[in-house]
């Protein structure tokens, strides 16, 4: 082939990949943008909406996000007992451009905790339309719960983008293989530790504790901000002096004068969990650190005298 037949291939062959768009993608928290962006990795960049520290609960839109939202082609989103912000104007958008992972194929849902130690939830305020009202959101805190939204993922992103599926099938393959090894690293990490209970500030790890055989005794809040009644507080002291309890989770820069009262008089350990990995740079190795990360700190608290 002559040069200028080569050249004349080039252009037409930049041309044809030109035409074919990437995708707008914007996903809610930091843990889904993880498994978003690894598939999409040589495609196209998903848009974050909740980066640094904010809570998906208490979240409020600015003007530059809600236009990121109104022009995407795809939302991912875990749902409404997580992302409270979105559930106020998910009816703004089509259905074909929501995904709600914690609706997915595979996903293992749990129940939310109430009731003695664990208080009572306001099912009304975190109500949604999907059957799951009474359902614990954090899902994404078991891998295996990982793997299925992201089988998901790459079904809906390949509907809407025929000409990348290979890629994606070829990134979901190696990010099901990853999130196999995290999995049984974590699980190997955390044996001989069954017998050690912790207390939580904010229940947020049942997904985690049931995967890898932990126990939480209770928690302090009932929701981010509501206190538990003196008379679950009392329930909470007897279950740590039962179980030897000596390990309190809190949050990253959530101040709690109870966490301190519990820490000094019940001489117990704090250690920081960051279930959304707010601190964690967002990008496709973030889901993997923050795992590794919060299960760490977890064992180095447990094993503790």
């Amino acid at each position: 082939m002559k040069k200028s037949g080569k050249f004349l291939f080039a252009l037409l062959l930049l041309a044809s990949q030109s035409s074919f768009a990437a995708p707008d993608v914007v996903v809610t928290i930091k843990p889904i943008h993880s498994l978003v962006s690894y598939i999409m990795q040589d495609v196209g960049e998903p848009y974050l909406v909740l980066d640094g520290y904010v809570s998906p609960h208490t979240f409020q839109l600015r003007p530059s996000q809600a236009r990121k939202l109104n022009n995407a082609d795809l939302i991912f989103w875990v749902g409404p007992r997580v992302e409270t912000f979105f559930r106020k104007i998910q009816s703004n958008f089509s259905d074909d451009k929501i995904v709600t992972l914690d609706n997915v194929t595979g996903v293992r849902l749990l129940a939310a905790r109430s009731g003695g130690a664990w208080g009572i939830h306001d099912h009304d305020a975190h109500a949604d339309h999907d059957g799951h009202a009474d359902h614990d959101g954090h899902i994404w805190l078991d891998p295996t719960n990982a793997i299925a939204m992201s089988r998901a993922i790459v079904e809906r992103l390949g509907a809407l983008d025929r000409a990348s599926l290979p890629q994606y099938r070829s990134r979901l393959l190696e990010l099901e293989i990853l999130l196999d090894n995290l999995d049984q690293n974590l699980k190997h990490s955390f044996s001989g530790l069954a017998d050690k209970q912790f207390l939580v500030l904010h229940d947020a790890y049942q997904y985690f504790e049931l995967r890898y055989g932990l126990e939480a005794i209770g928690s302090l809040n009932i929701t981010a901000g509501e206190m538990a009644s003196a008379k679950r507080l009392d329930l909470i002291q007897d279950r740590i002096r039962q179980t030897a309890t000596r390990c309190l989770v809190v949050e990253p820069k959530v101040r709690s004068s109870l966490a301190k009262m519990f820490q000094s008089d019940m001489s117990m350990s704090l250690v920081v969990l960051d279930p959304i990995g707010t601190m964690i740079p967002a990008g496709s190795n973030h889901y993997s650190m923050m795992m590794l990360r919060n299960s760490q700190a977890l064992i180095s608290c447990l094993r503790e005298p």
